[in-house]
Parts: C-alpha cells; structure tokens; sequence
C-alpha cells in the first residue's frame, strides 16, 4: 500500500487486488487549539479551532482528523456533553501542527511535549459524565490514536448510560483505542477508564490507564458481553470494589497480552484482573505484581481462563489468595507464580514448565520507567514458549523485539512476563539479593545477608535511622570495612554480617543495604526493622549458627550462634570425611547470642563443616577456606 498527497487535506491510498490497482481517498481534517487561516480544516494553515473539532470529526467524507497538542473539552457547559466518533473515521492526536504523516509525530504520550488532551473538566460547571461515547448511532471501524482522555465523570443517578465508562463508554458500536492514556476518570457504577458492551472485536492497544476508579466494578475497564483484544497495555493504580484494573463480565471473550498490572486495588475481589462467571480469559506474557484485594491480590477467577507466559509475583490479599483466588477454572502454562502459603486459594492445573523462583524484576531504582523488566539472570528469560505470543515486540513496542535468546540477543526461546530481556540494552540487576536481617545481639544489632548471585559488584552501604524520625544516617560502606566488599561477578552465593554498636538499648532502628557497581551506581534493597534489647533480655527465639562471614574466608571467620538455654556448648570443625580439625569452644555458655572468631591453623584450602552442639540440639554450617 503506498500513500500520494495530492492536494490539501485529501490522501490516496493505492490499493492493489486481483492484479488490479484503485486510488482510495482519504479526507483529513485539522484542528488546532486556536485554529489557522480560513479555519476549514483542510491543512495546518486553516486549521479548525478547537470549538470545532466535533465538526470536523462530523464532517461528511472525513475519515481523518489530525488533533494537535493541547487541551479539548466539548462544548458548551452541560456536563452531558461529551466528543462522538464516527464510523470508518480515525482521530490521531500528538501533532506539533506541522506534521505531514502520522508517522512523524513525536513526544506525543503523556506529559510530554506534543499531548494532546481530550478532557472533561468545564472548569465551574463541573465534569462531563464521559469523555467520549459511541452509543446513539452504532459507530463501525472508529479508531482513536495519540489522546490522554481524562477527567470523565461519571455519576448521573439514574441514568445507566452516565454511570459508567467516564474516559469512553462503548454500546453497540466497535472501537480501535491505540497510544492513549486514560487518566484520573471515574464511573459511579463501572468502568472508570472505559466501558464496553455488546458487539466484538475491539482492540486495546499500547495504551495506560491509570489512577481511574469505579464505584462497582472495573477500575481502569469494563467489558459486558462483548469481545476484546488488550495488547500491550498498562494497569496502574486503578480501583474499584471488584476488579480494580479490569472486571469482565456476561460472556465476555477476553485476550490480554503483553500487559503489566501494577498497583491496582479492590476492596473486594480482584486487585488486577476479575473475569466473572460466563465468560473466558487468555493471558499471553503478562505481568501481574503490587496489586491488592480482600481477596484475590492478583487475579480473581470466576471463569475460565488461560495463563500463559505470564508473571503473577508480589501481590496481596488480606483474606484469601494472594497471587490468585480461583472458583471457575484456571490453566496456569509456563507461568511464574508464588507459591507460598496465602498465595494461591482454589484449585488449578499447572503444567511442568511453571516455576516458583523470584523473578528478580529490575526494580524502580534500576529502570524507573519499567521496573517490571528483567535481566539475564531471572529465571523468566528464555523460559517462556513461543507459541503463545504472535506479537514481534514486548510491551515496549517497536527496538524491543520478542523471542530473544537472553545469551547471544539472536532468535531464541521467548521471555515469561511482558518483557523480553534485551542484551546490551536492559541492566541486569547488580546483586540478587535473598535476605537481610536485623537482629538485637548483646545490645548490639546483627546485620546479615545472602546474595544468590552478584554482577559488577564493589560492594555495600548500610545506612539507619530511628523508626520516628526521616533521617538516614551512614553506617558503614566497603570503602572502610573489608567485610562489606563485594566478590564482583559471581553466579556463587554469599553470606555476608555485620555488627552495629552503636546503638542503644530500648530504641527501634530502621536499616537499608544498597550495592554499588564498577560504574559507582548505588541500588537500594529492602529495609529491616529492629528494637535493640537490653544484654541480659536477649532471649533468642530458636537455637542454631547464623550465617557466617565472611564466607568463603581466608583468615579470619567470625561464628555467631543462638542458644535458647544456659547449656554446656560445643563448636567443632569437621573436614568433608567427617573427620575432627579443630575444636572452636567447648564450655559452658548462658543463653543468648554469643559470637567467636575462627583462625584456621596448618588446614589446606577447601570445604570444612561448622558443627554447633548444646544439650540435645545441633546446628551446621558450610564454610569454604581460601588461601
């Protein structure tokens, strides 16, 4: 297909069928804020105003309207007001106003520099129920591209069609929505975002609904008897009672892929995903994590769904089922879940290739804008199959291609979740970080953590505050302490301590651990609470070696152990025949922690066992010696 601009605001299209060839014209309209010239509407120059984008949208023989950046509200100061589109007619938003393709639009998302807005705020006069609605007359093959759609409202008791869908409702009629965002609308009954009922074959796609709420049900969307396809979509922060990123219902027919769920809430059921009774769901290399509900965190199922490639990891439900609560029927394939206990309610099938590791997603302070990525090493790349996803790029769109092998960059295995690890470009996490600890020892506070593997790492900062004030204060760094420096790139995992004095007894302390790389880029983890106690108050809570460090070691290891009894104590070292080396401590210890330091003498390099033993109880641990 090839594309002639023949005269102002008229296109060809040149088809080709059946070895002969025809010229389809295409009729634009322009429209800009304060408009141009003669303001008819056909080129930049006499660009409609924005009183008249309904106009030109309306206009006989139109099939595009090109909006440039800026704010539109319908006009007039009724808040049913609102912008309809028309069949067979594209509305493109994002122009600077001097574009002659739609493909040199830039900066056109939201926030930036060429947004354009369709908005329902009037200002004094309140909201209009909805942005945009197809209802009156059936509206066939409309699309919608490049628009925020925002500040929909709507609450008009009574009446069924202003209760739902504040940023577009749908009845009866089929809509394409790509490249736009839909923000801060709400919907007294359903769907915040957007509403769709009846007919099919709707299409969603690279678009963000965020901070939309609804008082029933579909926060950012809701589908009624109908069928959509949802691609490369995010859902932030959107609410309802059920469903607070997307609640489908009566039958509807639902395909969702390439989409990340994030931090959405239901004070009922369904954080980020509620397919009711009826209906059907297939979920294809999609994120789920940060969303909460009483229950069913994640995904609440009340129908029949598919769960393929996906990452449902870090949800939450208060009563049941943090990851996933099922009642209808759920096929999890080649999918990443937790799996701990709260996290799944129901039974569901599972095939073999799903897994329950961490997926280790980059994290905000890695990649702010996706921190749902992953890297090289998350046990999701190249784990996925391929069959499940038609689409060439992951969320990202168009430089981020799907089925990459994590290794070599070239045509691979694809990725679970709705990003694909890209070689060269996506950040692999610095350290892979599996526990922090904050314990109170002797009044002192016991700092310990593992790594399961380490990339480019110099090594670590602890910084703490106390619990009522805002005010990290440093601690220490690998800079001063031989203890806190890294073992740069390592697949190996390692056990690290360290023990803060100064501290003092009945205060609560709050702690944070950052790595920093060869690039001298700090990354934040976790933090840990602990109340230091007073020495003879330490009543440990279990007997047993905690993890020593350093280790591997070359001179010097520091053992610190618990013991729940005032108890004759024994702390030997075997050899990997079970052989007797050394003999640490063999007195009589109080209960309490109790920490001791290991110099190996005239031992050759290699793997020894710490045995830890008081009254009927022992503890081991592995410990490698280098020289």
């Amino acid at each position: 297909m090839k594309k002639f601009h023949v005269t102002p605001g008229i296109f060809f299209i040149l088809i080709s069928f059946g070895g002969q060839t025809a010229l389809a014209e295409e009729v634009i309209r322009y429209v800009t804020v304060y408009g141009a010239g003669s303001k008819n509407g056909t080129s930049w120059d006499n660009a409609y105003d924005g009183t008249q984008l309904q106009t030109a949208i309306n206009e006989s023989g139109v099939t595009q309207v090109w909006v440039a950046k800026g704010t539109y509200i319908p006009n007039g100061t009724s808040r049913g007001n609102y912008f309809a589109l028309k069949n067979n007619c594209t509305v493109y938003g994002g122009f600077a106003g001097t574009e002659s393709s739609v493909d040199q639009r830039t900066n056109y998302r939201y926030g930036q520099t060429n947004e354009t807005i369709l908005s329902a705020d009037l200002g004094s006069y309140g909201r209009c129920y909805q942005v945009i609605r197809c209802f009156e007359s059936p509206t066939s093959n409309a699309i919608i591209d490049g628009i925020t759609i925002r500040d929909g409202y709507a609450d008009r008791w009574g009446y069924d069609t202003q209760t739902a869908g504040g940023g577009i409702y749908i009845k009866n009629a089929t809509l394409t929505v790509r490249n736009c965002t839909f923000i801060n609308n709400y919907a007294m009954y359903n769907g915040g975002g957007i509403y769709i009922e009846g007919l099919g074959d709707h299409v969603i796609q690279s678009c963000t609904f965020l901070n939309n709420s609804a008082g029933s049900a579909g926060g950012g969307a809701r589908f009624h008897g109908t069928g959509v396809a949802i691609i490369s979509c995010k859902f932030s922060n959107n609410s309802a009672p059920d469903g607070g990123g997307i609640y489908s219902y009566y039958y509807s027919s639902i395909t969702v892929t390439n989409c990340v769920f994030s931090s959405n809430s239901a004070s009922s059921n369904g954080g980020g995903l509620y397919p009711e009774t009826g209906g059907s769901a297939t979920l294809n290399n999609c994120t789920f994590s940060g969303n909460s509900a009483v229950n069913g965190g994640g995904i609440y199922n009340g129908s029949a769904i598919d769960v393929r490639n996906c990452i449902i990891w870090g949800n939450d439900a208060s009563s049941n089922g943090d990851e996933l609560y099922n009642y209808g029927t759920t096929n999890l394939l080649y999918t990443c879940y937790a799996n701990e206990s709260g996290d799944i309610y129901g039974s569901m099938t599972t095939d073999p290739y799903c897994i329950t590791s961490d997926p280790q997603f980059v994290g905000s302070s890695n990649n702010p804008s996706h921190p749902y990525s992953i890297g090289g090493i998350s046990p999701c790349a190249d784990a996925g199959n391929n069959d499940y996803c038609s689409e060439s790029y992951d969320i990202r769109g168009s430089g981020f291609g799907r089925k990459l092998n994590k290794t070599t960059g070239a045509s691979g295995t694809i990725d679970m979740g709705a990003y694909e690890y890209k070689v060269g470009t996506d950040a692999s996490l610095p350290v892979t970080l599996t526990d922090f600890f904050a314990q109170s020892v002797s009044g002192a506070v016991l700092l310990s953590w593992t790594t399961e593997s380490e990339t480019e790492n110099l090594g670590f900062i602890i910084e703490k505050r106390l619990q009522v004030s805002g005010n990290w204060l440093p601690v220490v760094d690998y800079r001063t302490e031989t203890a806190l420096q890294g073992h740069g790139s390592t697949s190996e995992k390692h056990e690290y301590q360290f023990t803060d004095k100064a501290v003092t007894p009945g205060t609560t302390y709050l702690y944070r651990l950052a790595d920093v790389d060869y690039s001298g880029k700090v990354t934040w983890h976790k933090e840990v609470e602990v109340k230091v106690e007073a020495e003879r108050a330490q009543i440990p809570e279990k007997f047993g070696l905690q993890p020593v460090y350093p280790n591997p070691f070359n001179s010097a290891l520091t053992l610190t152990f618990s013991l729940v009894e005032d108890a004759l104590t024994t702390l030997t070292v075997y050899n990997l025949r079970g052989e007797i080396v050394d003999l640490i401590a063999d007195k009589y210890f109080p209960m309490g922690y109790h920490s001791l330091q290991w110099i190996p003498q005239n031992l050759t390099a290699g793997v020894y066992i710490i045995r830890l033993e008081s009254g009927n109880q022992t503890s081991l641990k592995k410990v490698v010696f280098v020289k």
